[in-house]
């Protein structure tokens, strides 16, 4: 402008950039929380998973790999469920031989530390989160990976936590694109 006149609108264009910033750093920080939020509740329950590993719980550690529904009830003895049911003991003599071997190894008296930061994604519309683990003892040269599941309150059910991959960290031989 020439100067002469103050321009018309250049308070709503002000009010009109704060509310625009306000908004932007909002959707921004919403995403960044929820994501920190998720990475910090996956890290401590993935490190609660590995105690209950390394006290060698191991019932109770398979049954936390499956979906809230498909568990067993919270008052069932499961050393005794597992021993009557066949199928059960097949899935505890794979799942003590992957990792579980490694950690109940290692022992109840290590602190496992975050290898790395979290990871957290959504995979067919599903919140995951990706947990790696090390052995600050170096009795375990290998990375613990476990990755988690939410799934989040529907009704008045609670939120759950499902440990849906638990190994020793390898490398992928096929591309992460093609899977």
């Amino acid at each position: 402008h020439d100067g002469k006149a103050k321009p018309v609108g250049t308070m709503v264009a002000r009010i009109g950039l704060v509310l625009a910033c306000l908004f932007g750093s909002t959707g921004f920080f919403v995403h960044y929380l929820k994501y920190r939020t998720l990475g910090d509740q996956a890290s401590y329950f993935a490190q609660q998973y590995l105690e209950l590993a390394a006290n060698g719980e191991e019932a109770l550690a398979l049954e936390l790999q499956k979906s809230a529904p498909n568990r067993q009830v919270s008052t069932m003895k499961l050393d005794a469920a597992y021993e009557m049911d066949q199928s059960a003991q097949e899935q505890l003599e794979n799942f003590r031989s992957g990792a579980y071997a490694d950690v109940k190894r290692v022992g109840p008296d290590v602190e496992w530390e975050l290898d790395r930061r979290p990871r957290v994604f959504q995979k067919y519309g599903r919140e995951k989160v990706d947990t790696y683990w090390r052995d600050p003892t170096g009795q375990f040269k290998g990375v613990i990976q476990i990755e988690l599941q939410w799934t989040p309150s529907r009704d008045e059910d609670e939120s759950d936590w499902q440990v849906s991959l638990f190994q020793v960290e390898r490398e992928l031989i096929v591309a992460p694109a093609v899977l």
